[in-house]
């Protein structure tokens, strides 16, 4: 398989007008950074706080529940072992929360009749 490298290329049409040419830049999605972008302005892969082990299993318990398992296999610092453990708690949290929720509203709904 071969990669998509950037490309551009300038297209010059003629107008009507005395105002000249009108030049167009195509730019091709690639890997490549623009030429714009320094070393320094460019982020590290993993870093920062959504990549912390801290943050994600806070927005794991408070945020999303199982929904936010996806995010959790995502995060590398995690190992495999962590990632297995960490999914089965948040699945029992979750089951527990639908429970509660399903008790709590029965028992709202028998109070109301």
């Amino acid at each position: 398989m071969s990669s998509i490298e950037p490309t551009e290329s300038i297209e010059t049409q003629e107008t009507t007008e005395t105002s000249g040419p009108i030049r167009t830049l195509v730019i091709a999605p690639g890997r490549i950074p623009p030429k714009y972008l320094t070393e320094s302005d460019s982020i590290a892969v993993g870093t920062g706080i959504s990549h912390s082990k801290w943050a994600t299993l806070v927005v794991l318990f408070f945020v999303t529940a199982a929904l936010g398992i996806p995010m959790l296999w995502r995060n590398e610092r995690f190992s495999l072992a962590e990632r297995l453990l960490w999914s089965l708690v948040v699945m029992i949290y979750t089951i527990a929360i639908v429970a509660l929720m399903i008790v709590w509203i029965r028992s709202t709904v028998s109070g109301i009749r």
